[in-house]
């Protein structure tokens, strides 16, 4: 099997450690003719770690060599069976990509795109052949999240489909398959969550330090603006920019804006560096009981995220088990929602989504039938 991986940046990189694994036939392409080397000693040095652990051979490490080429020209895909790209979220670059890819390959080769949020009809628009395209999106890092979406469209050949989530598979990968209505679900499910804590943020009372403890103490692996931090200002805009609909803007309104600041004003500057300079914007001496308030936060975060879960599973047909999968190894939330509706009580839960209901009108507070979790 032969596969070439598009993109030398960190997505790329963990990518090329799957596939050295699979023993495949791997092309590493890069934008540039002077990366070549690099992407050779980089490959290299990656195979030499694995001799020098026993986990490979001398004349496996050569095989190995002998199967792997690094270079800006495109005339290497040829005869490769997946392309995987990993480039910046532009969405001409990735379409310009895949125009050069189509021109190496035959009908048989599967198309994948590693985007988080452009939708894959804008990426593959000028691709003849667009039963063989898809998305497939890891999160970083690969190492310990084995979480892969595949976005799929109506045009996609669910043979490809298959073949891709076994391929998935081949990497110790756990994949979530998602169909166009849902594509890049777990992306959307993250931003929610950074823009529900983010308006609570805006009542300031607590800090982002703050909000991100208590969601750390009792219910994810990381804070909501550590994500936001860690996955960057730039793919972040991406995701608002995408998934922003006239359904939800309301929703997304204040959190879409200080995003939108980051980007123009501060040229892509982080939230936590943001935060650094402009400390008083969210904090205002009110007195109250902050114990109290602190539970309410987390209240108010889970009923949100019990209930879009609800949402996606009974109205969009996702897997529950591989949505609540992708949670627990993204996110590393371990409560299920009967979990979290056992603890507060569903009344409880739509009391808070009533409120948050009437203060704004949108799909992400509509109540859902959140009994379903209880049979």
């Amino acid at each position: 099997m032969k596969i070439s991986v598009i993109g030398k940046g960190k997505m790329g990189n963990e990518i090329i450690d799957r596939l050295i694994e699979l023993g495949s036939e791997i092309v590493w392409v890069c934008r540039k003719k002077e990366d070549e080397d690099f992407l050779k000693s980089k490959y290299s040095k990656k195979l030499k770690k694995m001799c020098r652990r026993k986990k490979l051979s001398q004349k496996d490490y050569y095989n190995k060599m002998n199967n792997f080429i690094a270079s800006s020209n495109y005339n290497f895909v040829s005869g490769s069976q997946y392309v995987i790209e990993t480039v910046i979220e532009d969405l001409e670059v990735k379409k310009e990509i895949f125009e050069k890819v189509e021109r190496q390959v035959d009908d048989e080769c599967i198309f994948l795109t590693n985007t988080s949020s452009i939708p894959l009809e804008a990426i593959f628009e000028n691709v003849k052949n667009k039963s063989r395209c898809l998305g497939l999106h890891f999160f970083y890092p690969l190492k310990i999240i084995k979480t892969v979406e595949i976005n799929y469209l109506d045009w996609t050949d669910m043979k490809n489909v298959d073949k891709v989530r076994k391929l998935a598979l081949s990497f110790s990968m756990e994949p979530i398959l998602l169909h166009k209505e849902v594509n890049m679900l777990v992306s959307y499910i993250i931003l929610i969550l950074m823009a529900e804590t983010y308006m609570i943020l805006e009542e300031g009372i607590l800090t982002p330090q703050e909000l991100d403890q208590i969601l750390k103490e009792d219910f994810m692996m990381m804070g909501a603006f550590e994500i936001l931090n860690s996955t960057g200002t730039r793919i972040v805009k991406s995701c608002v920019d995408n998934f922003v609909t006239e359904d939800n803007k309301l929703y997304f309104d204040s959190f879409e804006s200080i995003i939108n600041k980051l980007s123009s004003e501060y040229d892509y500057i982080s939230f936590g560096e943001y935060i650094q300079f402009n400390t008083q914007e969210f904090k205002r001496n009110i007195s109250l009981n902050k114990e109290k308030y602190k539970e309410d936060v987390l209240l108010r975060i889970t009923s949100t995220y019990t209930n879009i879960l609800t949402h996606f599973v009974l109205k969009k047909n996702v897997d529950k088990d591989e949505l609540l999968g992708s949670m627990r190894s993204i996110l590393g939330i371990s409560k299920t929602p009967k979990d979290i509706l056992e603890y507060y009580g569903i009344d409880n839960i739509n009391k808070v989504l009533r409120r948050r209901g009437n203060l704004i009108n949108c799909q992400i507070y509509k109540l859902e039938d959140l009994h379903y979790w209880m049979n």
